[in-house]
């Protein structure tokens, strides 16, 4: 194994790169099953952007098609076919805050509206069924 094979396959063992990995096969599960999923996740492109993503002040999000080729920004026509958006919301991924700090979406499969219709109904429910905000409201 050469310095190169061995710097490569301790990047692809880190926590980080596996919980996103973990993120991506399961967003695209009829995907993760195939065995060509780590030929088309662990290129050498795809190794570059993520290692910017991870560790650089700069990078905020990226963008996960289906054909697994990941992209540094945002593109400004979504394609038609399902992507995954992960952003971050710190500086520097670590192990300990990838998981918190980084938010997932998918963009591109449907109608942008739908999307934003789909969160609110998720966050509007915690806030209405919480009987501690109850409390404070008046007789409707």
């Amino acid at each position: 194994m050469t310095v190169d094979e061995d710097e490569s396959k301790s990047f692809w063992d880190d926590y980080r790169v596996l919980y996103i990995e973990r993120t991506i096969r399961s967003a695209y599960s009829d995907l993760a099953s195939d065995p060509k999923f780590d030929k088309l996740f662990r290129t050498e492109a795809n190794c570059e952007i993520l290692e910017l993503f991870l560790n650089s002040e700069d990078e905020k999000c990226v963008v996960v098609p289906q054909n697994i080729k990941i992209i540094e920004a945002v593109p400004n026509r979504l394609p038609k076919v399902k992507c995954l958006c992960i952003s971050k919301g710190t500086e520097k991924l670590t192990e300990a805050n990838v998981s918190s700090e980084t938010s997932i979406y998918e963009i591109g499969a449907s109608p942008p509206f739908g999307n934003l219709e789909l969160k609110s109904k998720n966050s509007s429910l915690v806030v209405v069924s919480n009987h501690t905000n109850q409390l404070n409201w008046g007789d409707l």
